[in-house]
Parts: C-alpha cells; structure tokens; sequence
C-alpha cells in the first residue's frame, strides 16, 4: 500500500475524531465511500480498498454515539 493512502487514512482516522456533528461523520463517510468505490475501479489492491471500508465504518460507528 502507498504512503499516500496510509496517510489518507491516518488523516481520516484523526477527521473522525474531531467531528463534533451527525453531518461532519456523514461527509466523511460519503467521501470514504466514493473512494472506497473508485478504487474498486481502478482494480486497487483488496487491502487498499479495505482501509476505505474501515473508515466508512468507523464514521457510522461515531455517528451513533454523537
């Protein structure tokens, strides 16, 4: 996996903690998602396009205790 995307996801693990709203969780989980699907098509690594997954969920998941 690139540094790039590690430090995508190091920025959007610390984004994540940082929301103090329903709707702040929910823009990062949109975006987690659009690039969760674009790099399903480009044909990414299956690790990479988990990382995105992780962090769609980890946004849900802090979305439900706000």
């Amino acid at each position: 996996m690139s540094e790039q995307y590690l430090a995508l996801w190091s920025q959007a693990k610390i984004a994540i903690e940082k929301a103090h709203s329903v709707d702040e969780l929910k823009k990062i989980r949109d975006k987690a998602e659009a690039i969760r699907y674009t790099l399903k098509l480009a044909g990414e690594a299956p690790a990479t396009i988990r990382k995105a997954e992780e962090i769609k969920v980890r946004a849900e998941r802090r979305g439900g205790s706000c």
